[in-house]
C-alpha cells in the first residue's frame, strides 16, 4: 500500500509550484511590457485603413517593424505612437 506525501516532501512539492509560477508570471509581464503590435493594431493606432497602412509602409513612412512574420509586420507600439505624434506635429 502506497502512503502519500510527507510533510516535508509536500512543502519541496509546493516550493517548486511557487518557484514555476513566479518565473512564468514574470515571462508575461515581460511580454506585457514589451508591447507589441501587428497590422490591425498600427491601422487603430494610426487611425488608417489597411489600403493606406500599406501606402505608407510602401512609401517608407512607417518605423521599421521589430519583425516580419507571416502573418505580417510587427512593431513596436511606442514606435507607432512615436509617429503619429511626430506626423501630426508636422
Amino acid at each position: 500500500m502506497r502512503k502519500g506525501l510527507s510533510l516535508s516532501q509536500q512543502a519541496r512539492v509546493i516550493a517548486q509550484l511557487a518557484g514555476s509560477l513566479a518565473e512564468e508570471a514574470s515571462t508575461i509581464e515581460a511580454a506585457r511590457e514589451l508591447q507589441l503590435s501587428g497590422f490591425s493594431e498600427a491601422m487603430a493606432i494610426l487611425g488608417v485603413t489597411k489600403y493606406h497602412l500599406n501606402r505608407l509602409r510602401r512609401a517608407g513612412h512607417l518605423p521599421a517593424p521589430v519583425a516580419e512574420l507571416a502573418c505580417g509586420p510587427i512593431w513596436r507600439t511606442e514606435d507607432l505612437v512615436a509617429y503619429v505624434e511626430t506626423a501630426v506635429a508636422a
